[in-house]
């Protein structure tokens, strides 16, 4: 129920005090039933932020593992340098030497 209906059904009991406490058991089990609802949708919350705050710390026990781990593999090395200057300079020079040997 909303706060409006209980209002409005507080206000007939008071209207009426003659009937108030036959009519008043009604108001108690909607009350009893939004209340109790209440504290589900509560607990439910409340469970949700746990789960949600051990996911949380399980993601960043993680991320530390994994950054001891990238840690532990050794020290960073340097990608091979290929030498390509050197590799084209030797390919040129070939090219040319193969035409040196022929004119001679």
């Amino acid at each position: 129920m909303k706060i409006e209906e209980y209002k409005s059904k507080i206000d007939g009991l008071l209207q009426n005090p003659d009937t108030a406490l036959a009519n008043v058991t009604e108001i108690y089990k909607e009350l009893e039933a939004d209340l109790t609802t209440l504290e589900s949708l509560k607990s439910s919350i409340e469970s949700h932020e746990t789960e949600k705050a051990e996911y949380e710390k399980r993601i960043k026990d993680l991320q530390e593992t994994n950054m001891k781990l990238y840690l532990s593999t050794g020290t960073a090395r340097e990608p091979e340098e290929i030498d390509t200057v050197s590799e084209a300079q030797k390919n040129v020079e070939a090219f040319f030497d193969s035409f040196n040997k022929e004119e001679e």
